[in-house]
C-alpha cells in the first residue's frame, strides 16, 4: 500500500484523458540466434485478467539510420516467462532472418515489415539530424553520472559490455590470488524455471579448485532522488525461501571514475529483497555515501569504500584505467556486433535508460504533434505491482 514515485507510472503521459506507454527499443543483433531484432521490454499488458493499465502503447525503434514509432495494434503479442512476467512484464519481440548479417536488409527487408503487417501502425521516422530529436535531447541532459564519467575508459560501453570486462578483470586478479589453482568455466545448469541456461546465465561466473565464484559488478551513480553516491550490486542470487546460494564465493567489482575496486563479499553484508520479484530477480547489495555529498571522492573515499570494508568486505585489489590487467581483460571482450553499427550514432553512448528517457520525449512530440489541441498531461504514478505509490518514470 505504498506511494510509488513520480518517475514509476504505469504509464508515459495522458493525451485527453487517454494513457498513452512508451516503450522503447535498440536493434541488435543476437549472437545466440544469429539474427537482428528488436525486443520491447517490460510490457505490462495485464496480469491475470486484469487490463493494462495504459490505453495506447507507443513503441520507439533505435536504429543506426534513426527512429521510427509506431502505434502498437494491440495484437502483436507479448511473451511470457511464467513467475517473473506478473513482476516484469512481457516482451514484444520482432526479428529478421537466421544468417542476415547486415542490419538495413533485416530491418528493411523483414523486421519493419513484420511489424506493420500486424497491424502496427508506423507513426513516424526521425533521422538523427531532426529537430525534434535534438529538441527532445536538449530535455534530457548528461545525468551528473555520466558527466563524472566522461571520458573515462568503458564509459561509453553498454552496463553489460562493461561488465563482461570487469568479471574478467576479477577473474585474473582471483587467479593472481591463487597461484596454481584450476580455473574452470562455470556449469550453467538449469534455471528458475528449469530450462538449460545458456554459459552467460550460469549462476556462478567461475570455478577455482571446484569452489563456485560469482562476481557482481556496479558503477558509482549518483541517486537524484537520494541525493547521494551509491554502488548497487543488482541480482545477486544469495538463495531464495531458505535455498542457498548457487555459489561459494562473491566477488564485488566497483567502477569508479578513478579505476576498478575488487572486494570479496564477506557474506554477511546484507543483501535487499523485493518482495516477490527477489526469488526471480535476486536482491540488492547497497551501500550509498551521505546526503547532500555531491563530491564522487568524497563519498568514495570517506564512506562509500569504509563501509563495505568495515563490514567485513576484504578489498583484493585496487586498478586504474592503466593497469594492464584491464587493458588485457578488455581486448578478450571487444566491441559487439550491435556497438559497432551504431559507433558514433546519436545517443550511441548513452546507457539504455538515458537513450530511452529521450527516446520517449520524442515519441511524445510526436503524438502531441499528430492531435493538435490535444490536452497532454504528466502521468499520475500510483500504486505499483506491491501495492506502493511508483516515481514517474
Amino acid at each position: 500500500g505504498r506511494l510509488r514515485a513520480q518517475n514509476q507510472a504505469p504509464y508515459s503521459w495522458k493525451r485527453n484523458g487517454r494513457r498513452v506507454k512508451c516503450k522503447t527499443a535498440r536493434l541488435s543483433w543476437s549472437p545466440g540466434n544469429q539474427r537482428w531484432k528488436l525486443q520491447f521490454s517490460r510490457v505490462q499488458m495485464g496480469v491475470d485478467g486484469v487490463k493494462a493499465e495504459f490505453d495506447e502503447l507507443l513503441l520507439v525503434s533505435y536504429t543506426p539510420r534513426g527512429l521510427y514509432v509506431h502505434r502498437h495494434d494491440g495484437r502483436l503479442g507479448v511473451s511470457t516467462s511464467g513467475k517473473t512476467t506478473a513482476v516484469r512484464g512481457g516482451e514484444i519481440a520482432v526479428a529478421g532472418p537466421v544468417g542476415e548479417t547486415d542490419w538495413a536488409s533485416a530491418l528493411d527487408c523483414t523486421v519493419l515489415p513484420k511489424l506493420e503487417e500486424r497491424g502496427c501502425k508506423r507513426l513516424a521516422f526521425l533521422p538523427f539530424e531532426d529537430p525534434r530529436v535534438g529538441a527532445a535531447r536538449a530535455l534530457h541532459p548528461p545525468t551528473t553520472t555520466a558527466a563524472v564519467f566522461k571520458g573515462a575508459l568503458l564509459a561509453s560501453c553498454s552496463g553489460p559490455a562493461r561488465g563482461r570486462v570487469l568479471s574478467s578483470v576479477a577473474r585474473r586478479i582471483d587467479a593472481m590470488l591463487h597461484p596454481g589453482a584450476t580455473i574452470e568455466e562455470a556449469d550453467p545448469r538449469l534455471d528458475f524455471h528449469g530450462r538449460l541456461r545458456a554459459q552467460n546465465q550460469a549462476p556462478y561466473s567461475w570455478k577455482r579448485n571446484g569452489r563456485r565464484v560469482k562476481c557482481k559488478t556496479a558503477r558509482l551513480s549518483w541517486s537524484p532522488g537520494n541525493q547521494r553516491w551509491k554502488l548497487q550490486f543488482s541480482r545477486v542470487q544469495m538463495g531464495v525461501d531458505g535455498v542457498k546460494a548457487e555459489f561459494d564465493e562473491l566477488l564485488l567489482v566497483s567502477y569508479t571514475p578513478r579505476g576498478l575496486y575488487v572486494h570479496r563479499h564477506d557474506g554477511r553484508l546484507g543483501v535487499s529483497t523485493s518482495g516477490k520479484t527477489t526469488a526471480v530477480r535476486g536482491g540488492e547489495i547497497a551501500v550509498a555515501g551521505p546526503v547532500g555529498e555531491t563530491d564522487w571522492a568524497s563519498a568514495l573515499d570517506c564512506t562509500v569504500l569504509p563501509k563495505l570494508e568495515e563490514r567485513g568486505c576484504k578489498r583484493l585489489a585496487f586498478l586504474p584505467f592503466e593497469d594492464p590487467r584491464v587493458g588485457a581483460a578488455r581486448a578478450l571482450h571487444p566491441p559487439t556486433t550491435t556497438a559497432a553499427v551504431f559507433k558514433g550514432a546519436l545517443l550511441a553512448s548513452c546507457s539504455g535508460p538515458a537513450r530511452g528517457r529521450v527516446l520517449s520525449s520524442v515519441a511524445r512530440r510526436i503524438d502531441a504533434m499528430l492531435h493538435p489541441g490535444a490536452t497532454i498531461e504528466e502521468a499520475d504514478p500510483r500504486l505499483d505491482f506491491h501495492g506502493r505509490l511508483r516515481a514517474q518514470n
